[in-house]
């Protein structure tokens, strides 16, 4: 596996190599993944949670930063995510043209007609995670901001699905926005 430090091009091979550098820096970026990158990704005993692509395409990064067990819990995964891209298009037409305080209240009842109706893959979340989850979405989507304001996880989604408008300004029902 190449890498780069300090502008040099460096090379990895053995899994200890891999494992050292993952210990030093938190993440892997590569064009390509051997086998014996896959198979230390995939390895029961490794410490490195998430794993972004199985497939290893260029510009896949493998976050090997270890979660607490309660943030662990807390993770949406692929399928709830699908749930957002599936419903944007519906939700976008319920808060456009509409005031800070009415997105604010289509959000959470949004979020609640979400709870109710995705039970079997929402059912340990609750309302208010989902609402800003789903004014997240809203946000990434659009490509609000830059990849940047996002999670590394996330940042496939950043800009995938405009807007009728095609605005990028903020949604007003975001919840846990990060200021600069």
């Amino acid at each position: 596996m190449n890498y780069v430090e300090n502008l040099n091009l460096l090379f990895c091979e053995t899994q200890e190599e891999i494992s050292s550098f993952l210990d030093k820096f938190g993440y892997l970026g590569f064009e390509k993944m051997s086998n014996t990158i896959f198979d230390y990704i995939n390895r029961s005993e490794s410490n490195h949670y998430s794993k972004n692509n199985k497939q290893g395409t260029e510009g896949d990064l493998l976050d090997t930063q270890k979660p607490n067990k309660r943030k662990e819990n807390n993770r949406w995964t692929a399928e709830q995510n699908s749930i957002f891209l599936d419903v944007i298009d519906d939700y976008r037409s319920k808060i456009h043209n509409k005031s800070k305080n009415e997105i604010k209240k289509i959000t959470q009842d949004y979020a609640f007609k979400l709870k109710k109706q995705y039970e079997h893959l929402l059912n340990k979340r609750n309302q208010y995670s989902i609402a800003k989850r789903l004014a997240y979405f809203d946000e990434l989507l659009a490509g609000v901001g830059t990849p940047d304001d996002y999670l590394i996880k996330d940042k496939a989604y950043f800009g995938i699905k405009n807007r009728y408008d095609n605005s990028t300004k903020e949604n007003p029902a975001r919840i846990g926005r990060n200021k600069k």
